[in-house]
């Protein structure tokens, strides 16, 4: 298992992404599956979660081919802190293979309260260079 704590805002919405991918240099067969998830620390409580799978049929010998699924999700935090944690699954065929991970990131998403004084403030200064270029 691997996890990170992390500072978050109760009520902010944060979206989790990663890259996952699976390594196998005996050219068999195998599926790596690990679960993503995001947990109020103080609580233990389970904000949300996403199960990746990746399954290769033989040997892969360079990085991008390895790594070509992404995931995502989002979570809304609980707590001023969250723990992001990547748990291996007992289902995956672990012997000659070896999960990957990658591109590790947490951003807060804007709340649309938000986007909507973005908006009119880019419209202004769009209005404003060209103006500047007449």
């Amino acid at each position: 298992m691997l996890s990170q704590a992390f500072v978050t805002t109760p009520g902010q919405t944060y979206l989790a992404a990663f890259t996952f991918g699976n390594y196998s240099p005996s050219g068999l067969a195998r599926t790596q599956q690990v679960i993503a998830s995001a947990i109020n620390t103080s609580n233990s409580a389970l904000l949300n979660s996403v199960t990746a799978n990746d399954s290769v049929t033989g040997t892969q010998t360079t990085f991008p081919a390895l790594m070509g699924t992404s995931y995502s999700f989002f979570f809304t935090a609980t707590g001023t802190q969250t723990t992001l944690q990547f748990a291996d699954q007992p289902a995956s065929q672990t012997t000659f293979s070896d999960g990957l991970l990658d591109n590790v990131s947490v951003v807060a998403v804007p709340e649309s309260g938000t986007l909507a004084l973005l908006l009119p403030a880019l419209g202004v200064v769009g209005a404003v260079v060209l103006r500047r270029k007449k």
